[in-house]
């Protein structure tokens, strides 16, 4: 039976999904798909707080809501930006060091 076993292994091919890529590489597209993706999202939200604060009538609470959303947008873009930092810095300090 073992040997049934190890015959059907060997007859496997396995798909490799990176497709010979390093890891740095694999995040850099993932971290350039977010950048690319978050972008707009964040332009989005932007103008969607904006028209929050617009159309607020005096709320204050609305007026705070749509302040919040416009921050929350810069920083979630922000975030994906420093991703993208970082792994540059470490990947810098590993080939270097």
């Amino acid at each position: 039976m073992d040997f049934l076993i190890k015959r059907a292994l060997a007859d496997t091919v396995l798909f490799d999904p990176s497709k010979g890529l390093n890891l740095a590489t694999l995040l850099y597209r993932v971290i350039n798909f977010g950048i690319a993706v978050g972008a707009p999202i964040a332009v989005i939200l932007v103008i969607w707080g904006a028209f929050r604060i617009m159309f607020a009538r005096g709320n204050p609470s609305e007026i705070v809501n749509g302040g919040k959303t416009i921050l929350y947008a810069a920083v979630g873009y922000g975030i994906i930006i420093l991703a993208w930092g970082i792994l540059s810095l470490v990947e810098s300090v590993l080939k270097t060091g």
